[in-house]
């Protein structure tokens, strides 16, 4: 459980730094680079499927006790990690950066 929680603050720093990251002109051209740029769901899928491949984490061994599926399980290991990260993330801003005014 510890790896999985590093991963995902280790994951939620790099998409940070990713979103901070200015493009060149010639980049923004492409819209799925440029999509992902926005969204922090949206990268975070596909960074930490990446992040899970290197790191070898993969909750569907770890947590519900399947064996290691090759690709499907770090596929499955980024969408989750990103979703839960992401609610995370939204909750935390929701309940401490929002100003409501009267």
């Amino acid at each position: 459980m510890l790896n999985w929680i590093l991963f995902a603050v280790l994951g939620r720093l790099l998409i940070y730094l990713w979103m901070k990251l200015e493009f060149p002109e010639w980049l923004r051209k492409i819209s799925f680079i440029s999509s992902l740029h926005e969204c922090s769901l949206c990268s975070g899928v596909w960074l930490f499927t990446l992040l899970a491949f290197f790191m070898k984490i993969d909750i569907l061994n770890s947590w519900f006790g399947f064996g290691h599926i090759i690709i499907i399980g770090e596929i499955v290991t980024g969408a989750v990690t990103s979703y839960i990260v992401w609610i995370f993330v939204k909750g935390f801003q929701e309940a401490h950066l929002n100003v409501t005014v009267i």
